[in-house]
């Protein structure tokens, strides 16, 4: 996962260098002492040619919240809509 300080209308792929990002959904699975939680539908900057995700600083900060919350709950799989 890949945070932006800030919601860029679009920007060049860190990762593969080639692509652009675009406005689009999409899923982050976070894993914790053989636990995972998948969220789904989640707003990103998605590029164009590998597909990776970058997420806001305020979406991170909500999945991390959410994360937490669920975990705590004793969570083992679980599909979250952020």
């Amino acid at each position: 996962m890949l945070i932006l300080k800030e919601k860029l209308s679009s920007m060049k792929c860190v990762i593969c260098k080639i692509g652009t990002t675009y406005k689009d959904k999409a899923s982050f699975t976070v894993e914790k002492d053989g636990a995972f939680l998948v969220f789904s539908n989640v707003d990103a900057d998605v590029c164009d040619n590998c597909g990776e995700a970058y997420f806001s600083e305020t979406t991170a900060r909500k999945l991390q919240t959410k994360a937490g919350e669920e975990f705590r709950k004793g969570k083992e799989i679980e599909l979250v809509k952020l």
